[in-house]
């Protein structure tokens, strides 16, 4: 499996600093494709999968558990598709509160940390979501002609082991009337990487990436920003592409409204 950079300004994950590039954890009792793993069985390999839509019969109970049941003491990193496969299916999970930070010096790049929360015992924890080339590109070569994005994200239970906020102040703090659920994320993140798979620096870039997770995300859930507000430059990053993207959400709200989320889930293959 690919692993896409991530850390300030591209750096390496830092074992020494307890930041951890892992593969998606064990699920038990989940059966993708023809494949069925029991509980003493090796845990399934999400990376065979583009989608988080194309995981048929899996058991929600399972995945939701083990998000949850993992301590996240220190901050481990996925590629986006691999966490939409994985948190596309829980089905109570819901996300409180959208923090929009930004780096004061350099490249001045834009992150997004989530707080996810459980209803039924209150456990919560944070992801920061973010984009920038992969690992593999060259960022000289985003001047003159896209390259492949390695967009990631980035759990943990400890949000201040996420990111210096002396280095990456947040802009934007939102909260939801209606916490959205974080499967409705994986389905967001799923249709951004099917419609921009590539970093594109004057348009489909961390600006980009991040205007479209807070767009979506403040419509379902009727947000509120309790601090700041986006700046123009950052909402105005890929007009075009962004439109399709929320054509495409709407789709799925509709798809949710008559046959439920779960439905959703199992019958949306981009």
């Amino acid at each position: 499996m690919n692993k896409a950079v991530v850390g300030e300004e591209h750096e390496r994950a830092d074992p020494a600093r307890g930041d951890v590039l892992v593969d998606p954890p064990t699920s038990t009792g989940i059966t993708l494709g023809s494949q069925n793993f029991s509980e003493k069985s090796n845990p399934p390999d999400f990376s065979s999968l583009s989608s988080p839509f194309r995981a048929r019969n899996f058991s929600t109970a399972s995945v939701q558990s083990n998000l949850f049941t993992h301590s996240w003491r220190r901050p481990a990193t996925y590629n986006i598709p691999d966490l939409s496969s994985y948190i596309a299916s829980t089905p109570l999970t819901r996300i409180t509160r959208l923090k929009w930070c930004k780096n004061r010096h350099g490249v001045k790049h834009e992150f997004l940390l989530l707080k996810v929360e459980r209803p039924e015992d209150g456990s919560t924890l944070w992801l920061r979501l973010e984009r920038r080339i992969h690992e593999n590109a060259s960022l000289l070569k985003t001047i003159s002609s896209p390259v492949p994005s390695g967009d990631t994200a980035k759990i943990c239970n400890d949000v201040s082991r996420m990111f210096d906020t002396s280095r990456s102040p947040v802009q934007v703090e939102t909260e939801f009337t209606v916490p959205p659920l974080l499967q409705r994320l994986g389905n967001l993140l799923s249709i951004l990487k099917e419609n921009s798979p590539d970093y594109k620096l004057p348009s489909e870039n961390c600006y980009f990436f991040c205007a479209v997770i807070y767009e979506n995300l403040f419509s379902i859930g009727k947000g509120r920003n309790v601090a700041g507000a986006p700046s123009k430059f950052s909402l105005s990053r890929g007009a075009e592409v962004k439109e399709k993207i929320k054509k495409c959400m709407d789709t799925c709200s509709s798809v949710c409204l008559i046959f439920g989320s779960r439905t959703m889930s199992l019958l949306m293959v981009p």
